[in-house]
């Protein structure tokens, strides 16, 4: 799908190019046309609108949806250490839950790497558990889902091995087997607190989706109305956009009257609407 048109100028160079565009196509039998172009710039604002309401904190909508994230804001750094701490903490742990019938793994191998795994990965989760969750992780439900899977299998590696004590004790040390439980009991704590500070936020995952679906078909529509501009009175329609950006150039940037130029009243119009952040009168408004 081809990318969208970005028009050049600011909200008041759009709003007086939208309507010397409607005035140029006013004559030309587009009734449908327009009637469709009006429904895409609603759809658009209302998408813009989702938008902030389901990305942007309350205290500042606006400011957080269109500042660039950086990585501590967009969660880079602690999706990585969520990850690479789940995974040490599952793998101590799951070294040590019964390995199936077709498996034969020796205790005294197991012991010699889960203690010190399982330690890393509790240590890692229990800085997250401490810190601060960025905002991004709290728009889905992945990083509260894996910490919540983090701690049910320690949880089980817990129950199981509290029944071969002994055994861990023989294959390794007593110092080992007490690093394996400590570690173990940090990472359950630690996960459940994770878990309940990285559960999606009230309304987040129930939008985020509708404004994308909203984006892709506002998109997709706008695209279509391009390919679809009226033949109506071509001739006539031409003429008067030339003559609407000659008496409007005083007061155009040459970018945007260049622009404006090249794509015709028609591209013009379907690209002003689309954007969705300057307010326009309906595309059948009187001019």
């Amino acid at each position: 799908m081809r990318d969208v048109v970005r028009l050049e100028g600011d909200d008041r160079v759009i709003a007086s190019l939208a309507d010397a565009a409607r005035r140029a196509v006013a004559r030309a039998d587009a009734r449908s046309w327009l009637t469709e172009l009006g429904s895409i710039g609603t759809l658009r604002r209302t998408v813009m609108h989702q938008m902030v309401q389901g990305s942007a904190p309350a205290a500042a909508p606006v400011k957080e949806e269109r500042e660039p994230a950086s990585g501590a804001r967009s969660g880079g750094p602690w999706w990585t250490a969520l990850v690479l701490g789940a995974a040490a903490a599952l793998v101590g742990a799951a070294a040590l839950l019964p390995p199936r019938r077709s498996q034969v793994v020796e205790l005294d191998f197991v012991m010699g790497f889960a203690p010190v795994a399982l330690a890393a990965g509790a240590t890692a989760l229990a800085a997250l558990a401490i810190l601060p969750v960025p905002s991004a992780p709290r728009r889905t439900a992945y990083a509260a889902g894996l910490a919540a899977m983090t701690s049910v299998l320690a949880v089980a590696a817990v129950v199981v091995s509290a029944f071969r004590v002994d055994d861990m004790v023989a294959a390794s040390s007593v110092a080992s087997t007490t690093t394996w439980f400590a570690a173990a009991a940090v990472a359950v704590l630690a996960s459940l607190v994770i878990a309940l500070r990285a559960r999606p936020r009230r309304g987040a995952t129930s939008t985020a989706p509708g404004w994308r679906d909203g984006a892709r078909e506002a998109k997709r529509r706008a695209l279509a109305l391009e390919r679809g501009i009226p033949a109506d009175r071509a001739a006539e329609v031409g003429s008067r956009w030339a003559a609407e950006l000659e008496r409007l150039a005083p007061e155009l940037p040459p970018e945007a009257r260049s622009q404006a130029a090249e794509l015709g009243p028609w591209r013009w119009l379907v690209w002003a609407y689309y954007d969705g952040e300057t307010e326009l009168p309906h595309p059948l408004a009187r001019a």
